[in-house]
């Protein structure tokens, strides 16, 4: 007798357990019955005991393995019709000591194939733990009480809805057949019932089959990069060889008239129903889509939810699941011919369908990279053995019984499975499986590669010790290259953009600048000071004979996306004063309550009009007597003040004109703007980029606000501290292709390049390693890339987003008063909601910390404090953290209570290592 045993370790599931809709993409799938699935003819009541176990203790865990199955009586051992099979099996806990069957809620056993096509041959039996007998210490031995019939089962909740693929009452087939098993063990916590679950499967021989076959498409753990520890079914099943052997062609939902009218003619095999699920809110269905009888796409079909009924009949709907897996996450596939005549209307749906997954090899292929697992050793059968059902999963706008045309070809109507092959060749040509799930950003033909290569960074103007000093600029000596190492000229770049940031305990962002590609000729190396912006300084005035003036800072970029610009001064308006003093990098300032009405969105302003204490800025959004400024992120006007204006300033509206450049010549190294043709009287205002200097104080936030202040950690204002800085450099460059005669255009985003500084004093680089970082968003993103593609990698995303007070788009960038409190898009706050309802791993959820934070770090257990000596409020480092989930409102006002009006907290308490009720526990599961 020859067998394969495919073996798995314990799975733990809550009996009742509430899950983001993501994680119950699987954990709450129900194939079969309102629980857990059709056990087939019920053996002898087994035993149903409640052990318990502490508050706090893990599961002991079970591991099932089958060491035989035997009872053929074919040559060989193979089995026949007729036999009866007998399956030996072991049990023990993650200790590896032996689990007596009597101590076992549940157990199951069933057996399906062929591998190549699993139906159902005999169903699942629930006498597991009543009819196996013990053999020795751990080790039993089950003799089923039926024998292998001559034909195969009907699909489970079989209908003539669905018939593709399903063999039921025909003859068994010679082959590769599995038998599998489930074993389950209750465990009582403070009245919660918890499962600890073992399944096991093997292989045999049918008929005259001689070799076995064994099917591995997939990986357990290619599911676990996003899920952990896959489980479904009340967390009875989880592995996938035991899903297979039920989920198998023509198997069907359970269409329970009561949950939602029903879901008649939703099938559940394997491969159809984990790429609809996977593909959610881009299947055509969902959106819309189907094919008119010529062919065409018909873009007014009702919109089909894709649902299921899931464990305890509940209704699980997956029309809102997004994979979240890069690029398809980021950007959708390229445009089909047909394009450019479609309305909106229909261009806004075909630019969702496009959306839909097309990386194969995240579930196909090698579940761990350059670890030391491999790829499934069927992986590529997608490629090779092409089906209507499993393709018209994905595609589900096509219509078998109709011809399918795209892309100027015409697909005939009524194929089979054997036609598929004729046109869509593994590899090779555009209709190849391979090619037409190839991604414009995953082909190395078109997306080469954008990498930023630091040769060196050092401090310029000033005492050239290596450290950088209030004053001193940041000089920088970089290369690009592609893939391959080839030089790429920064001219030839769609997006440069630099952020220097730190210190790396409380990250304030210190210069955040698009460096304008056209400044750069040639290939490189090329040596830049770190850019900064100057807006509407004073460079003097102009009185009617052709002058000199010359700018504060030098040099001038002055290329397109940093010119150099004049306006002139020409006259004066309406006027109030300031009632609240005003500092340096403030972003807004209140004047005389009424007077907000006097001013004008876009007016340019003067604040203390007198020589030396003046101050120009624009006015972006009025909101009531307050006049907000810019953003730093937005670079298109000027953000913060520069200087402190007290109580009873004025504030007065000045008119502008612009001078043309042919006005004037400017001498870019030195800053001195010649009048060539005469400017008329009034002081001249300059706006230019030039060199980044280090500040004296910390400069602000990239969306900058007054809620988010010292008590997030925002040092806005505050003296700029000793320490680790770190320089990211990242950018992308375009592309379009036209594979279908309609173009497309991408955005190939470069990972970050970063250099760690010292500050100040500072003499040792310090970081804080508060997730893994790419490792671990990358086991489930793939890559990370937002904002369009161009800023990819989780590095580029910490360098604005782990910026402490980070806020979102505030009232002054819509010109509208926020509806509620601004939002944090700080990465200790923003990424733990952001996942709260899509986290995917199970059973736990968001409370499986170690995911992002790793299992050796122990960050998450105790927040890092963050203490700037100046500040007059410290930092709440537990309430930015912790109220990212917990955000009830009796759950806020619990953490101010317990926070003194200085911002001292008192959390660690109660919830500090060790205390009675620490982090661990509140995130402990099972």
């Amino acid at each position: 007798m020859v067998s394969h045993n495919q073996n798995l370790g314990p799975g733990r599931f809550p009996a009742f357990t509430s899950l983001a809709l993501a994680a119950a993409l699987v954990a709450g799938l129900s194939a079969c019955s309102p629980d857990d699935g059709d056990d087939g003819a019920p053996g002898d009541p087994g035993p149903s005991p409640e052990i318990e176990i502490g508050a706090y203790e893990a599961l002991p865990g079970v591991n099932v393995a089958i060491t035989a199955v035997s009872g053929g009586s074919g040559a060989g051992g193979n089995v026949r019709a007729g036999d009866i099979l007998t399956v030996q099996f072991s049990a023990e806990d993650d200790a590896g000591d032996p689990l007596d069957l009597s101590n076992f809620t549940r157990g199951s056993i069933y057996v399906s194939g062929p591998t190549f096509n699993y139906q159902r041959v005999i169903a699942s039996q629930s006498d597991v733990l009543t009819r196996a007998t013990e053999v020795s210490d751990g080790v039993y031995s089950y003799r089923f009480a039926v024998p292998v019939p001559s034909t195969f089962l009907a699909p489970l909740n079989d209908t003539a809805s669905l018939t593709d693929g399903e063999l039921t009452g025909q003859a068994l087939l010679n082959g590769t057949y599995t038998v599998g098993l489930e074993l389950r063990k209750d465990f009582t916590v403070e009245g919660e019932v918890f499962r600890d679950v073992g399944n096991a499967t093997s292989d045999f021989l049918f008929g005259t089959a001689t070799t076995l076959e064994t099917r591995e498409v997939v990986l357990r753990e290619a599911c676990n990069a996003c899920h952990t520890n896959l489980q479904a079914h009340g967390g009875n099943r989880t592995d996938i060889t035991n899903c297979l052997l039920c989920h198998t062609a023509g198997a069907e939902d359970r269409n329970t008239a009561n949950v939602a009218g029903g879901t008649p003619g939703v099938g559940i095999e394997f491969s159809v129903m984990i790429h609809k699920i996977h593909t959610g809110t881009y299947l055509p269905s969902v959106l819309g889509i189907a094919t008119n009888p010529d062919g065409s796409r018909k873009y007014d079909a009702t919109p089909k939810p894709y649902q299921m009924i899931g464990f305890g009949d509940s209704l699980i709907d997956f029309s809102h699941v997004v994979f979240p897996a890069y690029p398809s996450f980021a950007s959708p596939m390229p445009r089909d011919f047909g394009y450019t005549p479609l309305n909106s209307t229909q261009k806004s749906l075909e630019d969702r369908q496009r959306r839909g997954p097309v990386e194969c090899a995240k579930c196909h292929g090698d579940p761990d990279g350059v670890g030391p697992l491999t790829a499934p050793s069927q992986g590529d059968r997608f490629k090779t053995h092409p089906t209507t059902r499993a393709c018209g999963s994905c595609h589900d706008d096509w219509d078998p019984a109709k011809p399918y045309t795209a892309n100027q070809q015409t697909m005939p109507a009524n194929l089979t499975d054997a036609d598929c092959t004729l046109c869509h060749d593994a590899s090779g040509t555009p209709l190849a499986i391979e090619n037409a799930h190839m991604h414009p950003l995953s082909n190395p033909a078109l997306a080469t590669g954008v990498h930023f290569v630091f040769d060196q960074v050092t401090d310029a103007g000033g005492d050239n010790d290596g450290n950088f000093d209030a004053g001193e600029t940041v000089r920088i000596t970089f290369r690009v290259e592609n893939d391959n190492g080839d030089p790429v000229a920064a001219s030839t770049l769609s997006r440069i953009e630099a952020v220097l940031s730190g210190p790396t305990m409380n990250p304030q962002v210190m210069d955040y600048q698009r460096i304008p590609p056209a400044y750069f000729t040639g290939n490189g190396p090329y040596t830049i000071d770190l850019p900064d912006l100057a807006f509407y300084e004073p460079a003097g005035t102009s009185n009617n004979t052709l002058q000199v003036f010359t700018t504060l800072q030098a040099p001038h970029w002055n290329v397109t996306g940093g010119a150099t610009t004049l306006l002139l001064r020409t006259g004066t308006g309406n006027s109030s004063t300031l009632v609240e003093a005003a500092r340096p990098t403030q972003n807004y300032i209140d004047v005389v309550a009424g007077q907000g009405s006097l001013f004008t969105n876009g007016a340019y302003i003067v604040i203390d009009d007198l020589n030396g204490a003046r101050e120009y800025m624009r006015v972006v959004w009025v909101n009531g007597d307050r006049l907000w400024f810019n953003s730093k992120f937005r670079q298109t006007n000027k953000a913060n003040l520069l200087n402190a204006h007290n109580v009873g300033a004025t504030v007065q509206v000045v008119t502008t004109t612009a001078i043309p450049t042919g006005s004037y010549t400017l001498n870019a190294t030195t800053g001195e703007i010649t009048e060539t043709v005469e400017f008329g009287n009034g002081e001249v205002l300059a706006s230019y980029m030039t060199s980044f200097k280090v500040p004296t104080v910390f400069p602000g936030s990239l969306v900058d606000g007054p809620e988010k202040g010292e008590d997030w950690g925002d040092w806005t204002g505050l003296p700029v501290l000793d320490g680790t800085y770190i320089l990211d450099f990242h950018g992308a460059r375009s592309f379009s292709t036209s594979p279908a005669g309609e173009a497309t255009s991408y955005t190939e985003g470069a990972l970050s390049t970063r250099e760690l500084l010292l500050f100040g004093n500072a003499t040792v680089t310090e970081t804080f390693e508060r997730v893994v970082g790419a490792s671990a968003c990358n086991k489930c993103h793939e890559d990370l890339a937002f904002h369009g593609g161009s800023r990819r990698g989780f590095d580029t995303c910490i360098s604005c987003h782990g910026s402490a007070g980070a806020e979102l788009t505030q009232g002054y960038e819509t010109l509208s008063v926020p509806t509620g409190p601004i939002a944090s898009v700080e990465f200790r706050n923003f990424l733990h909601s952001a996942h709260e309802e899509v986290f995917t791993s199970m059973p736990a959820g968001v409370k499986n910390c170690a995911v992002c934070h790793g299992d050796s770090n122990e960050v998450w257990k105790a927040p890092i404090e963050r203490v700037h000596p100046a500040a007059t409020t410290q930092t709440r480092a537990w309430y930015v953290a912790c109220s990212s989930c917990h955000a009830s409102n009796a759950q806020v006002a619990h953490m101010d209570v317990n926070t003194a009006p200085n911002g001292a907290e008192s959390c660690a308490v109660c919830h500090g290592e060790g205390a009675e009720y620490e982090v661990t526990k509140g995130h402990f599961f099972r």
